[in-house]
């Protein structure tokens, strides 16, 4: 789904049929074949309406014991994760874009209408609002006292999370088009990873929004502005000291955190979230491949191309699974 920011509403559903899932090529028929594992419903449970069409993904915070979810219209469930029973569930007014994100007991989402909002983890109660520059359709990150979170405008902004105080805010430049979505900002001990919908990956002091570095995941080429979409919103990965991150149109890259020097690239058109394990890097390109990189040396390990042109979800690893979910609502 692509975000136009200050694009007439009728050009940016024109534009969605050229976006990520844009394609010549039919989506791919299912294919027979044998099953090597068996998984079983341990439960299901209604949390309310999606976005649809608008391609917006509502991603749930995950806690130890519960499950945190939204809906379209404010709705915001509580679920036990061993039997699915809903602990509490509360309607609100706040248009959910994003998903929610949580830490040190609370809440946090940030809304359609410029607001980061923090509940209480215990009863969904409203513990602070914070009015942010515009709407927010990434995932707020919460670590170590801090709360980030990317808006459409291209800002980065940083909360307290007890008292939702401002502490500082550094601004992307946007181009004229990008796609509808934005990278959740990533914390680690002193910093933050933000992507840029100019494809780049900023990193920035936590404590004053210092910017450290920048760098370029993928580079703009082309004569249209379509051609030159080269946003970052894959959410980055940290681990061991080395940073994953993903552009669309661009490539998807390894990069020493200590001194920020590249370790491996490789070109590929990534717009969905990556996944890890000890030895692999995980990516679900735009055409619905999914690829199997080394992750120390960028060798291509495995790809399965047998969900071409059928528009996939990011990557998930479970046990020895690589998961992916589809637009037809099948989990693969």
């Amino acid at each position: 789904m692509l975000k136009t920011g200050f694009l007439t509403a009728a050009c940016a559903l024109l534009l969605v049929a050229c976006s990520a899932a844009d394609t010549a090529d039919p989506p791919s028929p299912l294919t027979d074949f044998t099953p090597e594992a068996a998984f079983k419903t341990l439960w299901s449970v209604d949390t309310g309406d999606g976005y649809g069409e608008f391609g917006l993904q509502l991603k749930p915070f995950n806690a130890t014991d519960t499950i945190y979810v939204a809906d379209a219209k404010g709705r915001i469930s509580a679920i036990d994760k061993g039997n699915g029973r809903k602990k509490w569930q509360i309607k609100t007014d706040y248009a959910v874009y994003g998903g929610i994100g949580g830490g040190g007991g609370l809440l946090f989402i940030g809304t359609r209408d410029g607001e980061l909002v923090a509940l209480w983890q215990s009863d969904g109660r409203v513990a602070w609002t914070s009015p942010l520059s515009s709407e927010a359709l990434s995932v707020p990150a919460a670590e170590l006292g801090v709360v980030v979170v990317r808006t459409v405008d291209g800002n980065l902004q940083a909360f307290s999370a007890a008292t939702g105080e401002r502490l500082w805010s550094y601004i992307h430049p946007v181009p004229s088009l990008s796609l509808r979505g934005n990278s959740d900002p990533v914390i680690y001990a002193g910093g933050v990873l933000a992507g840029a919908d100019n494809g780049r990956l900023a990193i920035l002091g936590l404590s004053n929004g210092a910017l450290l570095r920048e760098i370029p995941v993928g580079i703009p080429s082309g004569s249209s502005d379509l051609a030159r979409l080269i946003d970052v919103d894959a959410r980055a990965i940290i681990d061991n000291g080395i940073v994953y991150s993903a552009a669309y149109q661009g490539r998807v890259a390894a990069l020493s955190l200590e001194n920020v020097q590249p370790l491996w690239a490789r070109e590929l058109s990534v717009y969905q979230d990556m996944s890890l394990d000890e030895e692999n890097l995980y990516v679900a390109d735009e055409m619905g491949h999914i690829w199997a990189f080394d992750r120390l040396t960028g060798s291509t390990v495995w790809v399965q191309d047998k969900l071409h042109a059928r528009p996939v979800s990011g990557t998930s690893v479970y046990d020895d699974f690589v998961m992916v979910g589809d637009f037809e609502g099948y989990l693969h």
